[in-house]
C-alpha cells in the first residue's frame, strides 16, 4: 500500500514537471526555424522511489541549453556534442559562436542582420526550473504522508482492549 501511495506521488508531481517544461518549450519564441522536437518522458519506479526524465530532440537541447555564443557551458552533454562529427571544431577557439563550415565566418556576428537561423539565445533551463518549482511541494506531500503513515502505524499497535 505505501509503495503506491508513493507511486501515485511520483506520478502526479512528474507528471506535473514535465508538462510544464513542455509548455515552456513550445512557447519559446524563435522566429523562422523549426529546431525539430522536444521529447520529454518521464518513468517512475514501481516501488515509488524513483523518477527517470528523458528528453530528446534538438529544440528541447537548445532550449534548456541555450545555442551558439550564449550557450550554457555546464550543459552536461556540450563534451559529447563538441566530440561529435556534428560540431564545427572552429567554434570552440571563437566562443561556441555560431561559424560558417566553409569560410569560418562568424554568422551570428551581426544581430539584426544575419538570419534568424544564426542568432544565439540564452539558456532557458526550462525542466531545471520545473523540477525546482516542484521539489519544495514534493517534499511536503512526501512529509505528510510519511508523518500519516507513522501515526496510523502508531495508533494501529495500542492494543484496543485491556484486561484488568
Amino acid at each position: 500500500m505505501t509503495d503506491e501511495i508513493f507511486t501515485g506521488l511520483l506520478q502526479y508531481y512528474a507528471n506535473k514537471i514535465v508538462e510544464d517544461a513542455k509548455k515552456s518549450i513550445a512557447s519559446l519564441h524563435v522566429p523562422a526555424v523549426d529546431y525539430g522536437g522536444a521529447d520529454i518522458d518521464y518513468v517512475v519506479s514501481m516501488n515509488g522511489t524513483k523518477i527517470t526524465i528523458t528528453a530528446s530532440g534538438w529544440r528541447f537541447f537548445m532550449s534548456e541549453f541555450g545555442k551558439g555564443s550564449l550557450l550554457d557551458r555546464e550543459n552536461p552533454w556540450l563534451a559529447d556534442y563538441v566530440a561529435s562529427e556534428m560540431f564545427n571544431k572552429m567554434r570552440v577557439d571563437k566562443n561556441y559562436a555560431i561559424l560558417s563550415r566553409v569560410s569560418g565566418a562568424n554568422l551570428e556576428a551581426k544581430l539584426g542582420v544575419s538570419k534568424p537561423e544564426y542568432l544565439p539565445f540564452d539558456a532557458q533551463h526550462f525542466l531545471e526550473e520545473a523540477i525546482e518549482t516542484y521539489i519544495p511541494e514534493m517534499l511536503d506531500d512526501i512529509i505528510r504522508i510519511v508523518t500519516d503513515i507513522t501515526i496510523n502505524k502508531l495508533v494501529n499497535s495500542i492494543p484496543k482492549q485491556i484486561q484488568i
